[in-house]
């Protein structure tokens, strides 16, 4: 892949966006969830061979300096969706001598969009007198998902003496969340469209999303624009999208107990949640609809155009 840039930059101007932090590293996409920062200095003794796609035998330096040498030779324009993701590629020996921009992931809002929560658990078979916390993890107990603190946080409320909770999850169809864990939970399992998606977030009192690192945070920009408060963890990108009581709820990282105070806090006051989804569907349709981002995509390719015709003249 990295040749294959080498050589298309050298024809046509390259506009590259990332996804992850894959291309600053000999090997894994989330150094971060390891506390490395090898990534600055070669890599090499690498602390998460097993991360996908896994390697058996270490060869992230070598890698590591097959990207430099490619990167060297190319002309590229970076995109990344969050600045927090810039700050850390503009640091990266790698790319440090390339552009980079930001721009936000943007969404469908003709279908991600308020729907009243009635329709939508009926539509679902979710019950209409719980209240519903959604769940998005392909594997609920994925240490980047953060599904643990979750669970911790629902028992936490539960042992208080609240019987009205209900875990809805999306994507794996495990029920049970193991011992010590007495939480209902409903599956939705694997949702690949759309429309579906946006009844669950629809259906859902509170977007509940312990994520522990995320690039962007797509997820709780597609619940904001559904009406349902959302509550991450204050890390990486995830503050950028989502504002401090105001569309919703920022627990300190790795933090049940916070957590915790976060659901309480929206899942006792009506009024609250209304207001911040309210809040939250005006910023999506403000700030990250499609529109909006093709858009900024069209004036960044055209001054890359313009920068590669005027060094090629």
């Amino acid at each position: 892949e990295t040749e294959l840039i080498r050589a298309a930059s050298k024809a046509v101007p390259i506009v590259w966006t990332l996804h992850d932090l894959w291309s600053i590293t000999g090997h894994c996409s989330y150094p971060y969830m390891h506390e490395c920062e090898r990534w600055q200095t070669g890599c090499g003794s690498c602390p998460s061979l097993s991360d996908y796609p896994p390697i058996a035998v270490d060869t992230t330096a070598l890698l590591w300096r097959v990207k430099a040498h490619a990167y060297r030779q190319s002309a590229l324009t970076l995109v990344t969706p969050s600045e927090w993701m810039a700050n850390i590629v503009r640091q990266s020996p790698l790319l440090a001598h390339c552009e980079v921009h930001v721009i936000p992931h943007g969404l469908d809002t003709k279908i991600y969009k308020p729907l009243p929560k009635k329709q939508a658990r009926e539509a679902l078979g979710v019950p209409a007198d719980k209240r519903v916390m959604l769940f998005a993890a392909f594997d609920l107990f994925q240490e980047r998902k953060g599904g643990v603190y979750l669970f911790d946080a629902l028992q936490k409320l539960k042992d208080q003496g609240r019987d009205d909770l209900l875990l809805l999850t999306v994507g794996s169809d495990q029920t049970d969340l193991g011992k010590g864990y007495s939480v209902p939970v409903q599956s939705l399992g694997l949702i690949q469209d759309e429309r579906k998606m946006a009844l669950a977030y629809c259906a859902a009192d509170v977007y509940a999303g312990p994520s522990l690192a995320e690039a962007f945070g797509m997820v709780y920009m597609e619940a904001m624009a559904c009406a349902t408060p959302v509550i991450p963890f204050d890390s990486t990108a995830v503050p950028e999208v989502v504002q401090e009581r105001q569309i919703g709820y920022l627990a300190r990282l790795q933090d049940s107990d916070d957590f915790a105070h976060g659901l309480r806090w929206l899942l006792d006051d009506a009024e609250t949640r209304e207001k911040i989804g309210r809040q939250g569907w005006a910023l999506t349709e403000r700030e990250f609809t499609l529109k909006l981002q093709a858009k900024r995509y069209i004036k960044l390719y055209q001054k890359a155009i313009d920068k590669h015709a005027t060094l090629n003249s």
